[in-house]
């Protein structure tokens, strides 16, 4: 199936490939929609597929789960760069009849997409085992044996050398979950590793990541220019339409999360010295470690709690029960103030880059920009939505991630100690 049209100056297409042939099912209006989203803290990049079966593609399927959808989309500067991605179907959602009385003409079908590497990754039947081995090193050997991936766009390398590890009744990607939970990274010397796929700028395929949220957070290159800057504003103030924000809606303070991120403990088990180990952790101890993206951090060294949180691991190792602890913490953490926004799609924007939104004051006769909000944002999911129906054809919905406030007068706000600005 073949499509192709042009939104504007963009070009969106979608082919379907089946036993290596591809077949021409979906052509102009027959797609109502497409939708892709990559996330950094997510394994794989999820989606659907709105479109009218006008060649009995239910008839002469039938839709098994092993067909290829391949979208292409891009050239929005007009420049031939475009994006690819292999599909399969997860799930047929809903098939719609567009009349009641002729069911074999016109359905409409809604399906789930997951990218083609997703079933690998979440499949059981394999087995192997590493000795003495750097922990990055044991990931970037199951993504190559047993997914595919043999190459990395973003790769840090961890400290951690495992004593023994196997892959016994374990998914890769359960695999991969277990061991970037105990790894810290050698650039950042932090843990809470992330392993994503998403729209590398500098190639035409999704690429694949493993690195620590704080080489993200620290970064001080801006996303790949979109336009002639990155800068992003609001109607009034950025004239860049391509960079301007349509929509917004700011996200925060999940209350339920405070217990973890205000402090507790986390208990491992030394059988050789036959010693319980026991380490502490704060709010504060866990602020001083990462990068924020403000001058004050999100809450105040007294956040109250009823009962601190308390794990139990196993573990024999205090370096790795830190790096369990503070890995989960900052994720959780930047997790607490998202802001979601809409603007007009380019296919150069990816998850885990860096922007920055001019954010007005509410003060104008004062103040220009509100201290609070202004600056950078990490980008960490990014919804590719496309369709004929929708003007501009193209439009991206970008999470962003602001885990502190560029200043604020709040004087209970614990100040960052590593900040990014």
């Amino acid at each position: 199936m073949s499509l192709n049209t042009q939104l504007g100056t963009q070009v969106f297409s979608v082919e379907v490939i089946t036993n290596g042939d591809t077949i021409n099912i979906i052509t102009g209006s027959a797609i109502e929609y497409v939708y892709l989203i990559e996330d950094i803290f997510s394994l794989s990049i999820t989606g659907k597929i709105v479109f009218w079966d006008r060649v009995g593609l239910m008839e002469t399927g039938p839709i098994n789960g092993n067909e290829i959808f391949r979208i292409t989309f891009g050239n929005t500067a007009g420049t031939g760069d475009y994006r690819q991605i292999d599909m399969k179907v997860q799930k047929i959602n809903k098939v719609t009849p567009e009349s009641k009385a002729r069911m074999a003409e016109n359905l409409k079908l809604e399906l789930i997409l997951v990218d083609e590497n997703y079933q690998k990754l979440h499949s059981n039947g394999w087995n192997k085992a590493w000795n003495n081995t750097q922990i990055s090193k044991i990931i970037k050997d199951i993504c190559k044996s047993h997914i595919g991936i043999d190459n990395f766009s973003l790769i840090e390398e961890s400290n951690e050398v495992i004593e023994h590890f196997d892959t016994h009744l374990r998914t890769p990607a359960e695999s991969i979950i277990w061991l970037m939970n105990r790894a810290s990274g050698i650039k950042s010397g932090q843990s809470g590793y992330l392993f994503y796929r998403y729209n590398n700028h500098n190639k035409k395929e999704f690429e694949y990541a493993l690195i620590t949220l704080e080489q993200l957070l620290s970064q001080k290159k801006y996303m790949s220019p979109v336009g002639d800057n990155n800068v992003y504003g609001f109607e009034q103030q950025n004239p860049m339409y391509i960079n301007k924000i349509n929509d917004y809606k700011l996200l925060h303070l999940d209350l339920t999360a405070l217990k973890s991120l205000s402090g507790g403990s986390l208990l491992g088990y030394d059988i050789k010295r036959k010693k319980l180990i026991r380490r502490n952790y704060s709010y504060t101890d866990a602020i001083d470690r990462f990068t924020i993206l403000g001058r004050k951090t999100l809450f105040s060294s007294d956040m109250f709690i009823d009962r601190p949180r308390k794990q139990i691991d196993g573990c024999s190792d205090e370096q790795i029960l830190d790096n369990i602890w503070y890995g989960n913490w900052i994720k959780e953490y930047c997790n607490q103030q998202l802001l979601e926004i809409t603007v007009q799609g380019h296919e150069m924007r990816h998850a885990g880059g860096l922007i920055r939104i001019l954010w007005p004051s509410y003060y104008e006769e004062t103040e220009v920009q509100n201290k609070q909000m202004d600056g950078k944002y990490l980008i960490k999911s990014i919804t590719h939505y496309l369709s004929n129906n929708v003007t501009g054809g193209y439009k991206q919905k970008l999470v962003c991630i602001k885990n502190g406030y560029g200043d604020s007068s709040n004087k209970n706000l614990v100040k960052s100690k590593k900040f990014n600005m």
